[in-house]
């Protein structure tokens, strides 16, 4: 009888260790995901892309692939706009990741829908936009990122 006490003891002591281990596994940060700060939105491990300068004598944009983790750029001063150039036979939606709150107002993310085997320019996108805890950076989020190339586009001000 003691050894089938013993013995059902031993199992559960051993179920007991596996829930453990599960939830400390649980409890381990996701590859890819930064943690944020309390209420604040997880930050993935954006792709930063450069900001390249438009002027009178022309620019010949660099595109970089999109990221389902999304893309992040300098932003410092709001004059910024993106170009999508989608290959994809479906569309996809560009999510403005904006923060939380400004002048003590929240704001619903905007999205725009870059069709199939098309191109959108999305911004300019104002200082207001950039995400708060990333400082001067802008996050945009595709729902789709397979065959889509996105140049980064700063517009110089007119004196």
């Amino acid at each position: 009888m003691k050894r089938i006490i013993r013995a059902g003891m031993t199992a559960v002591a051993a179920a007991v260790l596996v829930v453990v281990a599960i939830c400390l596994l649980n409890a381990v940060p996701q590859p890819g995901i930064v943690e944020a700060a309390p209420g604040a939105r997880p930050m993935y491990a954006r792709s930063a892309l450069t900001v390249e300068e438009v002027s009178t004598s022309g620019l010949t944009a660099t595109y970089n692939a999109a990221s389902t983790d999304g893309i992040k750029f300098l932003n410092p001063n709001g004059n910024v706009i993106v170009h999508v150039k989608n290959a994809y036979t479906d569309s996809t939606t560009v999510t403005i990741e904006v923060g939380p709150t400004y002048a003590g107002l929240e704001f619903e993310d905007p999205t725009v829908t870059c069709p199939a085997s098309g191109e959108c320019f999305i911004g300019p996108f104002r200082t207001f936009f950039n995400e708060p805890s990333d400082t001067n950076y802008m996050y945009l989020d595709f729902s789709v990122a397979t065959s889509v190339t996105v140049a980064v586009i700063e517009v110089e001000d007119a004196p």
